[in-house]
């Protein structure tokens, strides 16, 4: 993950971040904003890390990150299976609503 990814994504990073150091506060990671050299500095700080130790701790942290997201994708065809087993109708609703959607945007274009 690059760095304008973890910057994109900073919002739903933080949380698993301030877990994965515990020592990090709300108002660090605001600071940090998704921008690894702040966040590399507040590791610095907060643990006496190196720079080099504080880059190392961030790159094995996104490491782990992309690892989890990897596994989730993964899995996401074997759960949309079982809830679509579990609900043979859920397809039907959707195709449903879609038309719905169609038609209100023909409808619309038509009227103007």
């Amino acid at each position: 993950m690059n760095a304008d990814v973890l910057q994109g994504r900073w919002d739903q990073i933080r949380g698993d971040a301030k877990h994965w150091w515990g020592q990090l506060t709300d108002d660090d990671l605001d600071r940090v904003g998704g921008e690894v050299d702040r966040l590399v500095g507040v590791l610095q700080e907060k643990y006496g890390y190196t720079k080099e130790r504080a880059r190392q701790e961030v790159d094995r942290y996104l490491r782990q990150y992309n690892m989890q997201l990897r596994h989730m994708a993964e899995a996401l065809p074997e759960n949309v299976r079982q809830v679509v087993t579990q609900n043979p109708w859920l397809p039907l609703v959707g195709l449903v609503v879609l038309g719905l959607a169609i038609a209100l945007v023909i409808r619309a274009t038509r009227g103007q």
